[in-house]
C-alpha cells in the first residue's frame, strides 16, 4: 500500500507544494512510499520504499514556471532507474523481491542506488 509522506514543511505554502509534488509522484509512480519535504526554498523527495537516505532536491525556483511539476516526475523517475527498477507501478511482491537483491553493507544496511556498483 502506498504512502504519502510530508514530514518537513515550514509554510503553508510549502506545505501545500510539497503535496503536489506527492500527488504527482504517486500518480505517475504508484506503489511506492514518497517523502517530500519543503524547506527553505528546497524540495527534497525520497523513495522510502527503495531506499530512506538517498533521494534528489531541487530548488523551487526551478520549479515555479513548472505548473505540471515534470521536473519532479522525471527526477522519481530517475531516481527509480538509478536501483535499477521500472518507472511503473510495482506489487508488494515485486518490491520484497527488489529489496531483498539489494547488496548489503556489513551491518546488513542497503546500499544503494548507483553507489552499489
Amino acid at each position: 500500500m502506498e504512502s504519502l509522506i510530508i514530514t518537513h514543511a515550514n509554510t503553508l505554502g510549502e506545505h501545500d507544494f510539497a503535496r503536489r509534488c506527492l500527488k504527482v509522484l504517486h500518480l505517475h509512480y504508484p506503489g511506492y512510499e514518497w517523502e517530500v519535504n519543503c524547506h527553505g526554498g528546497v524540495v527534497e523527495v525520497f523513495n522510502l520504499t527503495l531506499h530512506p537516505q538517498f533521494g534528489f532536491r531541487r530548488k523551487m525556483s526551478e520549479l515555479t514556471n513548472d505548473p505540471s511539476l515534470k521536473l519532479i516526475m522525471r527526477a522519481g523517475g530517475e531516481l527509480m532507474e538509478r536501483f535499477r527498477v521500472e518507472r511503473a507501478r510495482m506489487t508488494a511482491q515485486a518490491i520484497r523481491e527488489t529489496m531483498m537483491a539489494r547488496p548489503r553493507g556489513l551491518r546488513g544496511e542497503l546500499i544503494g542506488g548507483d553507489m552499489a556498483k
